[in-house]
């Protein structure tokens, strides 16, 4: 738990390519706004890149590659944006 002078930062670690973990994600930081605060900010740290020619990337690692840096923020504002929302913290 780290404080700043506008409120408490809760850092919830997740595999961000499993929706079961974004679901639990979701239920720990629904519990936690349910104690008097809201959800004003959602920071999503996961990335990766391959530093490998195309030619020798395997297409699994590629499409994993997408997985994290593509699809996983998306999956993520999409099951956030309706609690953010509630907060009054979207922005558009």
């Amino acid at each position: 738990e780290h404080t700043s002078e506008d409120g408490i930062i809760f850092p919830v670690m997740l595999d961000v390519t499993r929706e079961d973990n974004i679901d639990e994600a979701y239920e720990e930081v629904e519990h936690l706004c349910g104690e008097g605060r809201n959800l004003v900010a959602l920071i999503n740290n996961a990335g990766m890149q391959q530093i490998t020619p195309m030619e020798y990337v395997p297409l699994d690692a590629m499409k994993f590659a997408f997985d994290v840096n593509v699809f996983a923020p998306v999956a993520l504002v999409q099951k956030f944006l309706p609690m953010l929302k509630k907060s009054g913290s979207a922005r558009r």
